[in-house]
């Protein structure tokens, strides 16, 4: 099985037509060796009710909602997939698991678990209602990835709870710095954060913004070698209180 909704005939899909879910409230997606995406057409899919997402042991599963739209492409010596553009240069491209063809309004546990293709979770520009309900985070297992979660969708992130990221070897910045940096980053409702035997791991922020955590009260951070910071900038934790 390589997807789980048929990809509809491409003279009868129309991009922007949309795909509901009015009530599924649970989905999980678990054992499957040969799956590749949800859905690869040109519809948008959007899920009213989904509430707990998880995703688990699919090794070839990059992206939640691909593309069916037809590229030239080639394959570079990493395995990822690159364009050719009219001069015959080739760039790689990597693919969100999450772009703007999926909405998720009511989702607030996502688990994303061996999944060994996984590259990219987000793109940089979602819609702004998507994620904003999300409260657990978790990221297990994801070996070819490198950053957890841009820096610029973090306001919609303002529901987050519980953020946990093991054993994903390549991850080497949890917060993905953006193109402004100056200012204050804040996860207003971050309670607990968990970062564990991430080898890689340099920092949770490489960035000079101020991180805040108004509600931080526990962490755990357990075999990451490289860590030799949190962060390159102010660390704000009013809550956080270590035992020596």
């Amino acid at each position: 099985m390589k997807e789980i909704i048929a990809t509809e005939r491409e003279e009868d899909a129309v991009v922007g037509d949309m795909i509901v879910f009015p009530k599924l409230f649970g989905l999980c997606l678990s054992q499957l060796p040969e799956l590749t995406s949800f859905y690869q057409g040109n519809c948008t899919l959007e899920f009213h009710s989904l509430q707990i997402f998880v995703i688990e042991k699919c090794p070839k599963m990059q992206t939640f909602v691909g593309s069916s739209t037809k590229r030239p492409k080639e394959t570079s010596e990493e395995g990822l997939e690159g364009q050719i553009d009219q001069e015959g240069n080739s760039s790689v491209t990597i693919q969100p698991f999450f772009n703007e063809k999926v909405v998720l309004h009511a989702l607030t546990d996502l688990s994303l678990q061996r999944l060994d293709n996984l590259k990219k979770i987000w793109q940089n520009e979602l819609p702004v209602d998507c994620f904003n309900q999300l409260n657990v985070l978790t990221v297990r297992e994801c070996n070819n990835l490198l950053k957890v979660v841009p820096s610029k969708l973090l306001p919609m992130l303002h529901n987050l709870g519980k953020l946990v990221v093991r054993e994903c070897d390549l991850v080497e910045e949890v917060l993905e710095q953006g193109e402004d940096s100056s200012g204050k980053l804040v996860f207003p409702n971050v309670h607990t954060l968990e970062l564990v035997h991430l080898p890689n791991l340099k920092s949770f922020y490489l960035g000079n913004h101020t991180l805040e955590w108004p509600s931080l009260t526990k962490v755990t951070l357990e075999n990451c070698p490289k860590m030799q910071a949190f962060s390159s900038g102010l660390l704000v934790t009013p809550k956080l209180h270590i035992n020596s």
